[in-house]
Formats: C-alpha cells, structure tokens, sequence
C-alpha cells in the first residue's frame, strides 16, 4: 500500500461544523487502515470568529467526535511550535519568544561565559536569535514588540556582561 504523505501533525479546516466531522471521520477510517491512530489528548479544535460580527452565524457549537472520543475546544494551542489563537492575535506566540530567549541566553551565559567577544557574538546570532516563526506575526500589539525589543537588550546585556567586567 502506497501512502503519500504520513505526518503526525494534521490540521484540518472546514467552512462548517457538518464539514469538520465528515473530514474527521475521513482521517479516523483512512488511519485505521494504515494501523495510525488519534490521539485524543492532543487533538483539539478551534472555533476562528469573524471579525465582522454581523456574519457570526453561531456562538456555541457542538462538540465533534473523533473515535467515539469527544474533541475538547480550546482558545489557543501550540502548533509546530507557533501558537496559534482564536482571536487571530500573536501575543501569545510572541511571549513564548521572549522566554525562549532568555532560556537560551541564561544557558549560554552558564556555559560559554569564558569566551571571546568574537566567540559570543556568533553563538548568541545563531542560538538566541532564532526568530523563524516572527514572520507569521500579522496580528500584535506595539506593547508586546517592545517587550520584545526590551527582551533583545537585555539578553545581550546578560550574555556579555562577563566580558565587560573582564575589559573593566
């Protein structure tokens, strides 16, 4: 049997709550003849409001089933490391951005505080900077692309603090 594309990360995107279900049903059949399965702690689903508030056409939907299994809805989930929200604002996503940063920035400090300026400064544009999902940001706020900003400054400052107490 020929499978063309397997991936464990599936979205599914349907005009209709009736839709939905029939593509969720697809996916529970076709896995099952392949010995794949759902995991029902993982699969969620995510009403996306019109902005036009003249065209909601329902406010409460009912619950969608997928292996006998109710699937939970949510506001917000992390897909491929992106989260993603129900009211279209990356907010979220980008203060998931700003601790990453100073995870990754605090690693380095610990581990690399020995090295020359030269050294750091490669591993912290290559490490700390990694802000590949930063063009998905539509929607935000210019309070948090000043955190985000704030973030940025502060990390270097931690990050190569060591050197200026050595130069000092």
């Amino acid at each position: 049997m020929y499978v063309n594309i397997l991936a464990d990360d599936i979205i599914l995107l349907a005009p209709s709550w009736r839709g939905l279900q029939q593509l969720l049903n697809v996916v529970v059949e076709q896995s099952g003849i392949i010995n794949m399965s759902l995991n029902d702690r993982k699969s969620v689903c995510m009403v996306f409001s019109p902005s036009d508030r003249s065209k909601v056409v329902m406010s409460y939907f009912p619950e969608f089933s997928a292996s006998g299994e109710k699937v939970q809805y949510v506001q917000s989930f992390k897909y491929l490391g992106h989260i993603i929200s129900s009211n279209n604002i990356d907010d979220a996503d980008i203060q998931r951005e700003i601790t990453n940063m100073f995870i990754r920035t605090n690693i380095l400090a610990g581990k690399f505080y020995k090295c020359t300026a030269a050294v750091k400064t490669v591993l912290f544009r290559s490490y700390c900077i990694c802000l590949y999902d930063a063009a998905l940001w539509t929607n935000l706020k210019v309070g948090m692309l000043n955190k985000l900003r704030s973030c940025y400054i502060r990390c270097i400052k931690i990050f190569f603090l060591v050197i200026a107490a050595v130069i000092v």
